[in-house]
């Protein structure tokens, strides 16, 4: 606690509102340090799912520390080795249900890749909703636990037809394709839990993820880096927050300008 604590000053320290609070937010999934206009913002855009730590986070921490281990250790013990480092990561940031969901199906996606088998996504998904509504039934009505599953239920189904359709769009960089395909696939089941749960949905959601989704990579791994070596040696951390302001500033401006 006192490591996290002191994890997160970096970031009030090195960053002014709102950038800090969003930096806080994808790093760690708190928004508790969010201003009220700024989380209303990103609620109305159909980009309050940044600042809760789910799939890309867990695939990120994943991706990076098999890729580092790899020349190192082997890929059989890298992927175990990321399997720990997941779970640090998610004993760090807390065990909320959207967090687990995507830490048991990178588990699991790891420790099949580990032993030689192949994972099939859906089944996946699917054996880890068993598991997680066996342990806690009351994750059904988990607001997070829903818009998790229903998100990367919709990735795995119609993300590939969605990614062909983005393809025509010859206009838009290979990242925005990439970024609009995902965020079409998710909505198709988010959607509808977003309407009954708020009233409201945004038309604009697709356009707003689309160009702000590719900074995520960059500040998490910023963030990262900088909070570790923040607490190490302050003014080395404040330093790599502050690389991270040009990315923080296009996303909070887009989500402003088009809430």
């Amino acid at each position: 606690l006192k490591f996290r604590k002191r994890f997160l000053e970096i970031f009030g320290f090195s960053l002014p509102t709102p950038f800090s609070s969003l930096a806080e937010g994808i790093v760690l999934g708190t928004k508790n340090s969010l201003d009220s206009s700024f989380y209303e913002a990103l609620k109305s855009t159909g980009t309050l799912h940044v600042v809760v730590a789910s799939g890309t986070n867990i695939s990120l921490i994943g991706g990076l520390f098999l890729q580092l281990l790899s020349p190192i250790t082997g890929r059989r013990i890298a992927l175990l080795s990321s399997l720990f480092f997941i779970w640090i990561y998610v004993f760090f940031i807390g065990f909320d249900a959207p967090i687990i969901r995507a830490a048991l199906m990178g588990s699991l996606v790891f420790t099949a890749q580990a032993f030689g088998r192949e994972s099939v996504a859906l089944r996946t998904l699917f054996i880890t909703g068993v598991v997680m509504l066996f342990i806690n039934p009351l994750w059904l009505f988990d607001l997070g636990f829903q818009l998790s599953y229903a998100a990367t239920a919709g990735i795995l189904l119609f993300g590939k037809n969605f990614y062909q359709l983005a393809a025509y769009t010859r206009f838009l960089p290979q990242v925005f394709k990439t970024d609009l395909a995902i965020t079409l696939a998710a909505q198709v089941f988010v959607v509808p839990i977003l309407f009954l749960n708020f009233g409201q949905i945004s038309y604009l959601s697709p356009l707003v993820n689309m160009l702000v989704l590719w900074t995520v990579p960059i500040i998490l791994v910023g963030g990262m880096t900088g909070g570790i070596l923040g607490v190490i040696w302050e003014p080395l951390g404040k330093l790599a927050m502050i690389l991270l302001y040009p990315f923080l500033w296009w996303f909070v401006n887009v989500v402003e300008f088009y809430a």
